[in-house]
């Protein structure tokens, strides 16, 4: 066999290989490679949903200047992974409601009970792959009822807002102006101060009373001067005149 060559050849066929061998006479072997079952690489998986649904609150007229207290929001919500929740809830200064739920899509969320002034309604959207969302939609309620005002001693109120129908979840500010010969002694009812000027905040039922009393510094008014000693035990430079005016007020 010394006359005889033998060649080993890697014979590529589509996807399979073949070892062939040749013979210096002509004959030919070809055996199929082990390596004929490989199969193409996996794909790599894909990135995991990380974007937020989108939420689309249809256009409503009369958001700003809702004549009854209750109003019906509609909308749209969008994502790669699906909706698999929407839910709304109402914020305002008398607190925050439990969320409910509004349907997917499209949902309806029937918002009552807003109180008088502004108001926002919270729209939260989950997907499939647990992204929240949330949009805020103002709402203002317009309710406006009279306001109780009471006077107690010689005085007046400015601006003269009693009986005045004033609207709800908005503030307001008066002030207490004696008469000669009385003094402000502060204000009482749902909203105290101890101030001439109160500034109070407009509910349903707001009561507000501003009292006047005698001035009992009426037998002390005049101008007056002396001197301070300090105590014996003080800074020996802390003495010295004053003057000082005393109202009838």
């Amino acid at each position: 066999m010394n006359s005889t060559r033998l060649r080993v050849l890697a014979c590529f066929v589509g996807l399979v290989f073949f070892l062939c061998a040749h013979g210096g006479r002509g004959a030919e072997v070809c055996v199929p490679s082990v390596f004929n079952n490989c199969q193409p690489p996996p794909s790599p998986p894909s990135p995991p949903d990380t974007t937020p649904p989108t939420i689309t609150i249809y256009p409503q007229k009369g958001l700003n200047a809702l004549k009854t207290s209750s109003v019906v929001l509609t909308g749209t919500d969008s994502d790669g992974s699906g909706i698999v929740s929407v839910k709304f809830r109402v914020e305002n200064y008398y607190g925050i409601t439990d969320y409910q739920q509004a349907g997917i899509i499209p949902w309806t969320a029937n918002v009552t009970g807003l109180a008088g002034g502004q108001n926002f309604s919270r729209i939260q959207a989950v997907d499939g792959a647990g992204n929240t969302n949330e949009v805020v939609q103002p709402v203002f309620y317009i309710l406006k009822v009279p306001l109780v005002l009471n006077v107690t001693g010689k005085g007046s109120v400015t601006p003269n807002l009693a009986g005045k129908a004033l609207q709800v979840g908005e503030f307001y500010t008066v002030t207490a102006k004696p008469e000669k010969g009385y003094a402000i002694a502060g204000w009482s009812g749902d909203q105290a101060a101890d101030t001439a000027t109160l500034e109070f905040l407009m509910l349903t039922n707001t009561v507000v009373q501003a009292n006047f009393v005698p001035t009992p510094f009426t037998s002390a008014a005049g101008t007056y001067q002396g001197i301070i000693t300090p105590l014996i035990s003080g800074p020996s430079d802390l003495g010295g005149t004053f003057k000082a005016k005393v109202t009838e007020t």
